[in-house]
């Protein structure tokens, strides 16, 4: 037997010692051990050997001087109920979960007394208890959970393993009747395109396995990461239930690129959006109905500090950033950007009287940028083609590699085809060599960005970006120029950034981060998925943090000071919905949130500097 099921006997041998000590009988649980486990002999074996070594060692090692023998009770006859401590544990637990008016979560693997405890919660989901069955083995999942989770604050995480494609296994947690489901893919994207396929068939085949559990009833929301966009559309269309596939490498391909023609700080702003700890989104409506004709314009002003982004109309279409004279109907629902649905409140008279009427009238237009890519990954050809549609004509792309091939030569010809007015280049270059570095020109670029390689593990990807950051932070210092380019890199291991913060970077994405946290909240409401399409797309609108400049006029103060509320009524102005304000003067201060304040009162007082900027929902950065 492995040495890991040999470790599960020996709850039995413990069991044997009390079967000497109370003097009983051991047929009957032997009988059930045959019963439980038919057909898996050397489980019966193992553990019926345990059970026999410990009744034999209480009697072979008069390890108890006195021994028990309880006879049958002669109790009056009625109804009783059989109490055991697996039920009591599981009946306190809901007991507490009902008086503190929190939701009960209990996960848990295949041991004693964690199995019975899980199977028993599971049938309570109608009380809001939400139940996880692990596959890998316990030891091994708290190590991880306990070597990247800091505070768990309330939260008790608990886990369990069995295999997630046996029907049998998603039996015992009911997972028919968990509210999500969350399918993880068990290969990274930079890892062979077989091992990638593998894990993408095995996520369809769990997929399979729930549906076949519901036999063919409604089953729950589904959320899964898949690579392949074959693979994605099939996962998508495959029930007549929710099932949402997530691409990992497009969801931070489409963000990186957007980080390249913003100001600093944008990473902070989808950091706070993305984490279960900041701000999110929420589909709201309130019951009552909206009090009577609303446009998407008022709406910004019923809510003291959550915003409203857009419409979920009543066709199921999401429109961000509509006009401020769109309608909102008592069908549609209103995306509102807030710290908690428990902190939305909707006031049916306005909460703030704007009275800002102008706003300056600056020539702002698209301007051409450089831009360089260092480094080819799975993510390089898709923010390549994202970057060029966004950049105007006559901006240059130029990206470096260790080596070109034939797919990288093929893709700069198609969308050099498709853009004719971007200068698109792909060039080779040995990272390691700083004349090579020099000779490129760092400080002619207004951005770079700086893609995590594949590696044997992240500590060896982090390690390449940081030791390319130095050489390139020296080269930009010997050059004596004040204009940095906006260093811009992607991290995979959040104990990394502060020495990535170090090496001069403005905005960094932690890539393992993102995708989970959006997956978590995509199990929370669906819908939320497809926002993040909708935000990540050329078309429409999505993120920038722009001049306060844009906004106000400052006809030579260095500051004003205006309530947000204003700030809100300028950006509806300029055809835009603004989240909060980035101050210049906290830019480097990590403790601040690098400047960023998200979604304040609309009464707060703000003093802004021309060099201050508000953090904007628009249909480009001009």
């Amino acid at each position: 037997m492995p040495p890991k099921l040999v470790g599960r006997t020996k709850n039995f041998f413990a069991l044997g010692v009390l079967f000497y000590m109370y003097d009983r009988p051991l047929d009957t649980t032997e009988g059930w051990l045959k019963k439980k486990f038919k057909g898996k002999d050397a489980i019966i074996e193992a553990n019926t050997r345990a059970l026999n070594a410990g009744y034999n060692y209480g009697d072979t090692t008069e390890l108890f001087m006195t021994r028990f023998k309880i006879e049958k009770a002669n109790l009056p006859s009625g109804t009783y109920r059989n109490m055991n401590g697996n039920l009591a544990t599981s009946l306190g637990l809901l007991a507490a979960s009902e008086k503190s008016g929190l939701n009960l979560f209990y996960g848990g693997y295949p041991i004693t007394p964690a199995s019975d405890i899980l199977h028993t919660l599971a049938a309570w989901k109608h009380f809001g208890v939400q139940t996880f069955q692990a596959e890998d083995d316990k030891e091994d999942m708290d190590n991880v959970i306990r070597d990247n989770i800091s505070d768990f604050i309330t939260t008790r995480v608990i886990t369990r393993s069995g295999v997630v494609t046996n029907i049998k296994n998603l039996k015992k947690v009911r997972a028919e009747e968990a509210k999500s489901i969350i399918i993880m893919n068990s290969v990274a994207s930079w890892r062979p395109e077989e091992e990638r396929k593998l894990a993408d068939a095995l996520v369809l085949k769990s997929i399979m396995s729930i549906i076949a559990l519901c036999e063919g009833e409604e089953h729950p929301p589904i959320v899964c990461e898949i690579h392949s966009d074959r693979d994605r559309d099939l996962a998508e269309n495959i029930s007549n239930g929710t099932v949402k596939a997530l691409n990992e490498v497009s969801v931070l391909s489409r963000m990186i690129a957007q980080l390249a023609l913003s100001r600093n700080g944008l990473s902070v702003v989808y950091s706070d959006m993305v984490g279960f700890d900041g701000n999110e989104f929420y589909f709201y409506q309130p019951d009552e109905g909206w009090g009577g004709p609303l446009t998407f314009g008022e709406s910004t002003y019923r809510f003291k500090s959550s915003t409203p982004m857009g419409i979920h109309n009543a066709e199921g279409k999401i429109i961000l950033n509509p006009p401020i004279d769109t309608p909102v109907t008592d069908e549609d629902e209103l995306i509102v950007f807030a710290e908690d649905d428990s902190t939305i409140f909707y006031f049916k008279e306005p909460v703030y009287d704007a009275r800002t009427s102008e706003i300056p009238q600056i020539a702002t237009s698209l301007r051409n940028q450089r831009i360089a890519l260092l480094n080819w990954t799975p993510k390089t050809d898709i923010i390549m083609e994202k970057l060029c549609s966004y950049l105007p004509a006559g901006s240059e792309l130029c990206t470096y590699v260790s080596e070109i091939n034939g797919e990288m030569d093929a893709i700069k010809a198609n969308l050099s085809e498709v853009n004719p007015g971007l200068n698109i280049s792909i060039n080779q270059m040995d990272f390691n060599d700083l004349n090579k570095l020099h000779d490129i020109d760092p400080q002619s670029f207004d951005s770079l960005l700086i893609l995590s390689p594949g590696g044997a593990t992240i500590e060896e990807m982090d390690a390449f970006v940081i030791s390319l950051l130095i050489r390139i932070r020296q080269i930009l210092r010997n050059s004596g120029s004040s204009q940095w380019p906006k260093l811009i890199t992607e991290v995979m291991d959040s104990e990394n950034i502060d020495i990535i913060l170090n090496s001069g970077v403005e905005d960094f994405m932690v890539s393992n981060q993102f995708v989970s946290q959006i997956m978590a909240q995509v199990s929370e409401e669906p819908l939320a998925l497809d926002v993040y399409d909708d935000l990540f797309q050329a078309e429409g609108s999505e993120l920038y943090i722009k001049p306060a400049t844009y906004y106000f006029p400052f006809d030579g103060k260095e500051s004003i000071t205006v309530s947000y509320g204003e700030c809100v009524r300028a950006a509806q102005l300029r055809g835009e919905v603004i989240l909060g304000a980035q101050l210049h003067s906290e830019q480097k201060e990590k403790d601040k949130m690098f400047g960023i304040t998200l979604i304040p009162d609309k009464n707060e007082k703000f003093t802004l500097t021309p060099e201050d900027g508000l953090i904007a929902l628009a249909r480009d950065e001009s």
